[in-house]
């Protein structure tokens, strides 16, 4: 920058000493009686006093110079501080964000284990009972058939005995053994009616108690089945939010890794265009820093850039569309 600003002064000292020179060389070349001292004294006085006005623009030039690479120095100081806090503060708010979503991710999974493994307890109660119940019913059937065989044993007994009875010859008087004897077979004959309509009616209870354990056995595999499909949507929904949880982890993973890869080779390119800048020859620079447009490439640093922060929002509002 030093060469661009000491340019024009150096020109405006060239221009002069060449025009000196020439009018020197005019002077020489003309006999002495035409110059006179006094003009000769005059153009040197001039030319001192051009001396100094161009090394008061010279000195002004090298504290403008001073003074813009000072600015320049507090400029990058300060960008470099924006990034850093800039840094520090999208790192916070995603470790913020991480945590918020891993902490109501792991209340979904505990909640769905609790129900699962409620419904698990549920079905075991479930199944204990309709054990218990078809233990139940099978004794019952079971002393139910045995008393009925019993009583058509005894009945069968009885029938014999009086069908004995009434194949006995009738020839003989009447006796009161005999009449005795009529009315024990009649009231055989109405205990046995009594005995059959107790069969009946065992029969129809017999039939009832049936229907009814199949009712509830058809209800039972109703509600078992139910329980059992209620069961596999839980393992299925707690698989899900297993894998939905992987792919958050997983993109979270990818986002933090492509953000830090994005500024790696954003440091990179500012770090190459840092180094093209230098070891370029040094050319015309422009005095302000707010009229050169490569001013962050100067710097040797990048400046955030709008999409970074755009994708950013873009994947925690994805995020936060995913756990709702």
């Amino acid at each position: 920058m030093d060469d661009t600003v000491t340019s024009p002064s150096n020109k405006m000292a060239d221009s002069a000493s060449e025009s000196d020179s020439s009018s020197l060389d005019g002077g020489a070349m003309l006999p002495p009686s035409t110059v006179s001292r006094d003009q000769l004294q005059k153009r040197i006085e001039s030319l001192q006093q051009q001396n100094r006005v161009l090394k008061v623009e010279l000195d002004t030039y090298k504290l403008r110079v001073k003074a813009l690479q000072e600015e320049n120095r507090a400029l990058r100081q300060a960008s470099v501080s924006i990034l850093r806090q800039e840094k520090c503060r999208l790192e916070q708010t995603l470790e913020q964000e991480q945590e918020c979503l891993v902490n109501k991710l792991m209340r979904k999974i505990e909640k769905l284990e609790a129900e699962t493994l409620a419904k698990q307890t549920n079905l075991e109660r479930l199944r204990r009972e309709k054990v218990e119940l078809e233990n139940t019913l099978e004794q019952e059937q079971e002393a139910l058939v045995n008393r009925l065989w019993k009583r058509m044993d005894k009945l069968e007994a009885e029938k014999r005995s009086l069908q004995i009875r009434l194949d006995q010859p009738v020839s003989d008087p009447a006796s009161p053994r005999d009449i005795s004897n009529g009315d024990t077979a009649s009231n055989l004959s109405n205990h046995i009616q009594t005995l059959r309509s107790e069969v009946v009616k065992l029969r129809n209870q017999l039939a009832v108690s049936q229907n009814e354990n199949k009712e509830k056995m058809h209800r039972f595999a109703l509600e078992e089945k139910h329980i059992r499909e209620e069961n596999l949507r839980l393992q299925r929904k707690l698989q899900q939010e297993v894998e939905r949880r992987e792919a958050l982890c997983r993109h979270l993973s990818e986002s933090e890794s492509s953000l830090e890869m994005e500024e790696e080779r954003q440091f990179n390119e500012a770090l190459s265009a840092r180094s093209r800048s230098v070891s370029s020859p040094g050319g015309s620079r422009p005095l302000s820093p707010y009229a050169s447009p490569l001013l962050p490439n100067a710097l040797g640093l990048q400046m955030p850039r709008p999409s970074l922060h755009l994708n950013s929002q873009v994947s925690i509002f994805f995020v936060y569309k995913v756990c709702s």
